[in-house]
């Protein structure tokens, strides 16, 4: 319809056109408000479903390295972290039951190295890593996170920074538990590749190792 037959139109009949005008404005209204509920239902969903992803870029983190006198915060942590897992499978050699011996033994060897991640300056998290004496190979792990900030992403942020830290290193290992599938996501999720080698642990508990180039 051209723009003279519509001046036409409405000058032949103004209530009509004023009366349609109305209903166009009011149909419009409605469609609009329909398009408004549905955009802010289908932004709801996307922050159920990703606000973990939302919340760790948010979240802004530091990292120390850990020394012999934090030992017994290392191990409230290991302990905290694990005892879900040894609880679930009892696995003896668990990083929930190591000592603090032990602890101290590991960080004082040759090219192991314990972080802690913070937040606010408040620890959170740690990782240990190994290198290699010409650093060019690493392995990640254990990782501990206070269970109350789980699921902010920071096991993520924790690996990430470790790997940034250690720039000469080309080639990357780990293992979980196979049969833990939220954590083989997770590895995979940042680039690290099944090797294909699974070792038995127990019944219904293997390991599955990883690696990153």
């Amino acid at each position: 319809m051209g723009l003279n037959r519509i001046l036409l139109e409405y000058r032949c009949f103004p209530d009509l056109c004023s009366s349609t005008i109305c209903f166009l404005n009011d149909s419009l209204k409605v469609h609009l408000g329909f398009l408004l509920v549905v955009i802010g239902n289908s932004l709801a969903l996307f922050f159920i479903k990703y606000k973990h992803l939302i919340f760790s870029v948010q979240l802004s983190v530091t990292y120390t390295q850990v020394k012999e006198q934090d030992i017994p915060q290392i191990f409230q942590i290991q302990r905290l972290t694990f005892e879900k897992l040894y609880n679930k499978y009892k696995d003896e050699s668990s990083p929930f039951n190591e000592a603090k011996e032990s602890l101290l033994e590991k960080i004082n060897r040759p090219n192991v190295y314990f972080y802690f991640i913070k937040k606010e300056d408040k620890i959170i998290c740690y990782v240990c890593t190994a290198t290699n004496d010409e650093q060019t190979k690493g392995k990640i792990g254990p990782i501990g996170i206070i269970p109350e900030y789980e699921n902010q992403g920071l096991g993520t942020k924790a690996m990430l920074l470790v790997e940034k830290e250690f720039l000469t290193v080309k080639e990357w290992s780990l293992d979980t538990i196979l049969q833990e599938s939220k954590l083989t996501h997770l590895y995979s999720k940042i680039g690290y590749k099944k090797t294909g080698e699974i070792m038995p642990i127990q019944e219904g508990m293997d390991i599955i190792f990883f690696i990153k180039k």
